[in-house]
């Protein structure tokens, strides 16, 4: 079964082992994977942009504490996405063409360095923002850019 991940601790938030996380693109589910371990949720809330779970197991600051920086995983399925979306991770392998159609190459890689996704092409690295991006064609596998030049 295929994970993705969708989030990651921040750090804990109180003395009964609560966790700041960074916001779920989607509603959480009952199970979460840390560490490729499956792990029940027992109540989560959004407040301020961020997600807080308590978990199974998770009962005190230390056991928090143990969690941080650690990256969040849920099973693909639980991921439900528009018609229109995609996950950046499956942009892999797409072809990277500029406004005239000349093929720049193909994705490698989607990379972020904290300010923002990178698309990491054979040829050229671009900001996967509105600015620089014109259109994900899900069909054709293609990502339209602006010119570089």
């Amino acid at each position: 079964m295929q994970r993705v991940q969708v989030s990651s601790v921040l750090k804990p938030r109180g003395l009964r082992g609560e966790l700041k996380c960074r916001q779920f693109p989607c509603a959480v589910p009952e199970v979460i994977y840390i560490d490729g371990q499956a792990i029940n949720v027992l109540n989560s809330s959004e407040y301020g942009g961020n997600t807080y779970l308590f978990l199974s197991g998770v009962t005190s600051i230390e056991t928090a504490e143990r969690l941080r920086n650690k990256e969040i995983f849920i099973d693909r399925e639980e991921l439900v996405l528009g018609d229109d979306e995609i996950l950046s991770t499956e942009l892999i392998g797409y072809s990277v063409l500029d406004e005239s159609g000349k093929e720049l190459g193909l994705v490698k890689s989607i990379d972020n360095y904290g300010a923002g996704d990178l698309v990491i092409c054979d040829t050229c690295i671009i900001p996967y923002e509105d600015d620089f991006i014109i259109e994900t064609n899900i069909k054709k596998r293609t990502l339209v850019v602006r010119s570089l030049e």
